[in-house]
C-alpha cells in the first residue's frame, strides 16, 4: 500500500534523525555567531578593525581613466580654423555637470572685432566615444554686449566625454568657423 498513511509515518519517523541533525547543526551556528558578535554593550568600543589606512585606495572617478578633453574654468579660449575666437565666458553651473548647462560665449573674428548678434549659429553637442548628440536644441540668444551670447540649454544627458561645437555659419547656413569646446562629465 504505497498511499498509506502508515508507509508515510514510517517514512516520516525514518528522518527524524536527519531532522534532528540539521536543529542541532541550526543551533550550534547559531549559538557560535551569537558568541562572535560578543558584547554589544559599548558600541563604540575599539574592535582593532580597519581604519581608513587599511582600506584599499578608492578607485578612480570615471574622468581620472579619460583623456582628451578640457578642464573647466571661466575664460577658456579656442580658435578655429579661419581664425575665429570662441571664449566659454562662464558655465552655469560651472564646471558643466550632467544635464542642463547656461553657457556665455564671446566670439570675435579674425581681426578682433565682435561678431554681429544677427549672426547664425549651430550648437553641437557630441559624445565621439559613443557617437551620439542629444535631442535637446540649444538656443544662442544674443546679450547686451557685442559677440557676446547665451546659449542654453546646452544638454549633456550622460557621463562622459562630451565636445560642444559652436558652429558659426553664414547667411546662407554654409559653415565659416567653429570653436569645440569638450568637457569630462562625471555620474
Amino acid at each position: 500500500m504505497e498511499g498509506s498513511p502508515r508507509r508515510w509515518l514510517s517514512y516520516t519517523v525514518g528522518m527524524k534523525p536527519l531532522a534532528s541533525w540539521i536543529l542541532r547543526t541550526t543551533l550550534v551556528g547559531v549559538l557560535a555567531s551569537s558568541a562572535a558578535c560578543g558584547d554589544t554593550e559599548d558600541a563604540t568600543e575599539d574592535t582593532g578593525g580597519d581604519t581608513a589606512d587599511d582600506l584599499p585606495p578608492a578607485l578612480p572617478t570615471l574622468c581620472e581613466t579619460l583623456d582628451g578633453y578640457d578642464s573647466y574654468e571661466p575664460g577658456i579660449v579656442k580658435v578655429g580654423e579661419a581664425g575665429y575666437q570662441f571664449t566659454l565666458v562662464s558655465s552655469e553651473p560651472g564646471p558643466p555637470l550632467q544635464g542642463d548647462n547656461i553657457w556665455v560665449v564671446d566670439i570675435v573674428d579674425p581681426e578682433q572685432a565682435p561678431v554681429a548678434a544677427a549672426t547664425d549659429f549651430s550648437i553641437v553637442p557630441w559624445m565621439p566615444d559613443h557617437g551620439h548628440g542629444t535631442n535637446v536644441q540649444a538656443e544662442v540668444t544674443p546679450m547686451g554686449e557685442a559677440g557676446r551670447f547665451e546659449i542654453g540649454p546646452v544638454n549633456l544627458w550622460m557621463p562622459g566625454v562630451w565636445t560642444v561645437d559652436v558652429v558659426l555659419n553664414d547667411e546662407e547656413g554654409r559653415r565659416v568657423d567653429e570653436g569645440v569646446f569638450a568637457f569630462c562629465i562625471e555620474a
